[in-house]
């Protein structure tokens, strides 16, 4: 005979799973996942297609637990997780469909930048994209957690905004201020001066070519659309003006038949045809005296004269004047 000791085994007893909890609950929400079906969109009662999938999922994962569970306690932590899901499974508070249009249209606008960012005109600079960028993330961001109407509403209308300035870079306009300062001053000289022959007054020579300068930088002004030719244009009007001199005396101011100064151009000695010298008086374009001499001579000597433009004025001894205008250039 066999003696089975038994003292010291524990017998327990195995209950079955009580799976009608977790069954029952898996049943009742998939009707309402299932009533919803056919209610799936962004507007104000619907279901978003995101819900709708967080609820799915949460149903396989309790079906699972409920096909494969050994424990009780498995069971029982899937109906809880299952009923937790569930909270999250309600409808829309607010319309996103204008929302979403607008964040789609604008990525697609970014996105079609995407191969042309940099300085040059026509490109985008990185910071409009980053802006952009910035914005639609902003949108999205109320698209998905925004509770009320309004919010969504105020997104649009940022968006829309901000894309407003998703513009390419274009040509800074020139600034013109300096030019309109010298057009001023040059206007300001014109205006002020008396044509005539007199000593202190202005040549009708003299004053057309300030007058057409004047114009012409007032043309430049009104339709450049570089910076260097607004700036070039300042530099020859100011050349112009600096042959805006009043006569320096009006004493017989007037061409002598046959009286000529050459070579001009002139690099060294400046010869004078004419007879009864008796001086000469050299004068630059402001009109200071640089050089002064009684001189019966027909040359005088400029080669001390910096390159540039200078007046000569001829006195006669029949006391008549004659001023002519010469370059000086060294070559």
């Amino acid at each position: 005979d066999v003696k089975i000791n038994v003292d010291d085994v524990s017998l327990k007893q195995v209950l079955p799973l009580n799976k009608v909890y977790l069954e029952t609950t898996i049943s009742a929400v998939q009707n309402v996942v299932d009533a919803q079906s056919e209610n799936i969109g962004f507007e104000v009662g619907q279901y978003s297609q995101t819900v709708m999938d967080l609820a799915t999922d949460a149903l396989n994962a309790a079906q699972n637990v409920l096909d494969t569970a050994t424990r009780q306690n498995q069971l029982d932590e899937s109906l809880a997780t299952l009923e937790n899901e569930m909270t999250k499974f309600v409808p829309n508070l607010t319309s996103t469909t204008t929302l979403r249009t607008v964040i789609d249209s604008a990525q697609a606008v970014v996105d079609a930048q995407s191969g042309n960012i940099g300085d040059e005109e026509g490109q985008f600079s990185q910071a409009t994209v980053d802006a952009a960028g910035a914005a639609i993330s902003s949108a999205e961001n109320v698209r998905d957690t925004a509770s009320f109407q309004s919010s969504v509403d105020a997104a649009v209308t940022s968006l829309r905004s901000e894309m407003a300035k998703f513009l390419p870079n274009t040509r800074a306009e020139p600034d013109v201020t300096a030019l309109q300062n010298a057009i001023n001053d040059a206007k300001t000289k014109t205006d002020a001066a008396t044509v005539g022959n007199g000593a202190g007054e202005y040549s009708q020579e003299v004053m057309d070519i300030a007058v057409n300068a004047i114009t012409d930088a007032q043309n430049v002004r009104d339709t450049a659309t570089m910076q260097s030719v607004v700036d070039a244009a300042i530099l020859t009007l100011e050349a112009e003006m600096a042959k805006f001199v009043p006569n320096i005396t009006g004493i017989h101011n007037a061409n002598i038949a046959g009286l000529r100064i050459y070579p001009n151009p002139v690099s060294n000695s400046l010869y004078i045809n004419a007879a009864n010298i008796a001086a000469c008086k050299i004068m630059d374009t402001s009109g200071r005296v640089l050089l002064n001499e009684r001189t019966s001579a027909n040359s005088i000597d400029v080669s001390v004269l910096q390159d540039g433009i200078y007046f000569i004025q001829v006195v006669l001894e029949n006391h008549s004047v004659v001023i002519k205008k010469f370059l000086k250039w060294s070559q």
